[in-house]
């Protein structure tokens, strides 16, 4: 994820980062959108091992799609300024954490808030669908399917959204958004209903996701626009990997007050319901306090005061922070 991302923001316009960053990371929802459709065709056939199967289809895509590909001329620059440098790699990364240690634990915080919303609004949802309120798998399909296609609609949405108002700001717009969708999300007991929760639901989790991939690329510390979103992003996976776990434990030590056929029911959506606002919450905060540079010109540097000894010609180069701007497409 990390290096995909790193090679299509250093690519791209600075005018059509925001879209792109939602087209990119909905990629995601697609991917979800189609296993979830060929879970419904093949698995009841053919068994559930045949999805792994189809999965090495889009890998080999990946392999013959990169070997045709280029490396960016960023990337290039900033390969022959660490040739260069007179410090080994490892110190020059020792260097940047000292220099952006804050940014770093923040990332990786905002990370986790925002795949514990993920995955927390998606991963147990089927369940919920299928369990709390007795629909089929076939329908429980159909909730995911909904869910993926608002996710795919919120993500480029809001990415093109953000180059008017702001990376940030479109997060806390989609925060207060999904709040506001969490009962619609939850307590209704129509599938119809329930199918509206579900599309707008995930029109605002991926919405502030779509987001993700430029804000996380703009905020990095020069020379590591691999790194930096990569390791936040997947150590905010790794922190947030207990999310399905912990609602479905949850919801079976608090079951409805009414018996099915004799045996307690999971309350799985009010579980639910109060993880994703306390996240959403969170995330609201968290982007409020943090930082922002849209528009930023990548691969562009200046000394810093302590660079005497021609370290400035590595790492130890800061990036200039008066990067103008990006104007909204056109």
């Amino acid at each position: 994820w990390g290096l995909g991302n790193s090679l299509a923001m250093e690519t791209l316009p600075i005018e059509s980062r925001g879209i792109f960053s939602g087209i990119l990371q909905q990629g995601y929802a697609v991917g979800s959108l189609v296993a979830a459709m060929l879970y419904f065709a093949i698995v009841p056939s053919l068994g559930w091992r045949a999805l792994y199967w189809i999965s090495t289809i889009p890998a080999f895509i990946t392999i013959v799609l990169t070997y045709f590909l280029k490396e960016t001329d960023v990337w290039k620059q900033d390969r022959q300024v660490q040739k260069d440098s007179t410090k080994h790699y490892y110190q020059i990364v020792i260097d940047m954490l000292k220099r952006h240690w804050l940014r770093c634990i923040y990332a990786t915080v905002l990370m986790a808030a925002m795949n514990f919303l993920s995955h927390g609004s998606q991963d147990l949802y089927p369940t919920f669908l299928k369990k709390q309120h007795g629909f089929t798998p076939k329908q429980a399909t159909i909730g995911t399917v909904v869910g993926n296609i608002g996710a795919i609609i919120g993500g480029m949405f809001f990415g093109y959204t953000s180059e008017y108002l702001g990376r940030r700001r479109t997060i806390a717009i989609c925060a207060l958004c999904g709040i506001c969708f969490i009962p619609l999300w939850i307590l209704p007991s129509k599938f119809d209903q329930l199918l509206a929760g579900a599309f707008f639901m995930q029109l605002c989790v991926q919405g502030a996701w779509g987001v993700v991939p430029v804000y996380l690329s703009e905020i990095s510390p020069e020379g590591f626009r691999a790194t930096f979103p990569g390791l936040a992003y997947q150590l905010g996976n790794l922190i947030s990997a207990s999310a399905s776990q912990m609602e479905a434990t949850l919801g079976e030590k608090n079951p409805l007050p009414e018996l099915r056929d004799g045996e307690e029911v999971p309350n799985y959506g009010r579980i639910q319901g109060i993880l994703i606002g306390v996240i959403f919450c969170c995330v609201l905060v968290l982007v409020v306090v943090g930082r922002e540079e849209r528009g930023k010109h990548f691969g562009q540097f200046e000394k810093t005061k302590d660079d005497d000894d021609k370290v400035g010609q590595g790492f130890m180069l800061t990036q200039v922070a008066s990067a103008p701007i990006a104007r909204p497409m056109q």
